[in-house]
């Protein structure tokens, strides 16, 4: 399956998976970096396939694409269905992995979809997103889309630290829907 084929069956994340595409095709060899990995056959409208997106991305038109997940079972899923030589599936988590990634390349496409939100109890997926994003700072520079998955509504959702912080600091969102978009 090719890209826009993945694309026109991921449901209501079609219209960010688009922006996220149209964005990498403007770079040379970007880097795309991923937390949390597609754990379940076929299932675009349910999770996204986000990696399967990404790595038939970067097999057509370049550049690199890494992901990490704690759960081997999600880890050894994932590797038995990318094609790509460039991209790189890690199990381990998340925040740790980001840290010590920082200290190697620069990001292009920061995609956060790693902590399972509960719509009953949001606070944890929240949190560890904020620390996503703190632990790979060091590695974002102007231009970085940071897109995280999961968005129920401004009080529900993957993203409301990160939404909140980055108002705070004048990021502006580019795009709001079941995922939300930042450009830095």
């Amino acid at each position: 399956m090719n890209i826009e084929e993945m694309l026109s069956i991921t449901g209501k994340r079609e219209p960010s998976f688009r922006i996220m595409v149209e964005f990498l095709k403007t770079i040379k060899r970007p880097i795309i970096v991923e937390t949390g990995c597609a754990r379940v056959d076929n299932n675009f409208e349910g999770d996204g396939m986000s990696t399967l997106i990404f790595d038939a991305f970067v097999e057509e038109n370049g550049g690199n694409f890494y992901s990490v997940d704690i759960s081997n079972d999600s880890v050894a899923f994932a590797e038995s269905k990318v094609t790509s030589v460039q991209t790189q599936i890690y199990c381990e988590d998340s925040v740790g992995f980001l840290n010590k990634f920082s200290a190697i390349l620069s990001i292009d496409l920061l995609y956060l979809d790693s902590y399972d939100l509960d719509p009953e109890n949001p606070h944890p997926s929240s949190l560890h997103h904020i620390h996503e994003l703190l632990a790979v700072s060091k590695c974002l520079k102007k231009g970085t889309m940071i897109v995280v998955d999961d968005n129920l509504n401004d009080e529900i959702g993957k993203g409301k630290y990160i939404a909140e912080y980055f108002s705070k600091i004048g990021v502006p969102m580019i795009y709001s829907g079941y995922q939300q978009i930042w450009k830095l």
